[in-house]
Formats: structure tokens, C-alpha cells, sequence
């Protein structure tokens, strides 16, 4: 059983990673380019500092994390929560489309996961 300041932390963590992939995700949208995209011209724009600064966060709390909870159980977690979040805020903020069978197919993939990060 995972203490309540682990549980804490992930949720944080959570948070934290979701809000860098909806912050990169919406400035990225803005492009829309075919083709490649240099780096120099994404680098100077804020949501690349803010998507940045927050997977930097996620990562020093992740490795915070692991200094008191196994990497077979934080890690399972984490990509299981953390994609049925992007899922579902995906849909409700960026309108993003997700039929039925990919519910499905994500809830097998979690339970998946879930298994193999079980103690």
C-alpha cells in the first residue's frame, strides 16, 4: 500500500506531466506545418518554456518519488493514469476525437499495465 505522501506526489505528478502535454500539444497545433520543423522556430515560443519547465518538474518529482516507491509500481501508474487523463482532457479541451474500440483498447492497455505493476 502506497503511503499517503506518495500518493500525494503522484497526483502532483500527474498534474504536472499532463499540463506539459496539453501546454506542447496546443502551442504545437498552432504550426501545423508539413514537413519539417526546425527547432529554432518553436524554441523561442512560450509554450515550448512552458511545456519544458513543466516536464522538468515532473521529472525531479518522479525521481523524488523513486527515492521511496519501486519503479515496477510508481511507473505502471503513473502511464496508466497519466494516459487516461490525456485521453479524457484531450477529448474535453483540444476536441479530440476517440471512437468507442479505442476506449476499449486503452482500458485493456491500462489493466495491462496495472498487472504487470502489481506487487
Amino acid at each position: 500500500m502506497l503511503a499517503a505522501k506518495s500518493i500525494i506526489l503522484i497526483i502532483v505528478i500527474l498534474a504536472v506531466k499532463v499540463t506539459g502535454n496539453l501546454v506542447l500539444k496546443t502551442g504545437m497545433a498552432r504550426f501545423r506545418l508539413a514537413g519539417d520543423l526546425p527547432l529554432w522556430r518553436i524554441s523561442g515560443r512560450p509554450f515550448f518554456y512552458a511545456a519544458l519547465a513543466c516536464f522538468g518538474t515532473e521529472f525531479l518529482l518522479y525521481a523524488y518519488l523513486l527515492s521511496s516507491v519501486s519503479l515496477v509500481v510508481a511507473y505502471p501508474i503513473l502511464v496508466s493514469l497519466g494516459y487516461l487523463a490525456i485521453i479524457g482532457l484531450s477529448k474535453a479541451l483540444l476536441s479530440e476525437t476517440f471512437k468507442p474500440v479505442n476506449w476499449v483498447g486503452a482500458l485493456v492497455i491500462i489493466a495491462g499495465v496495472w498487472l504487470v505493476g502489481m506487487r
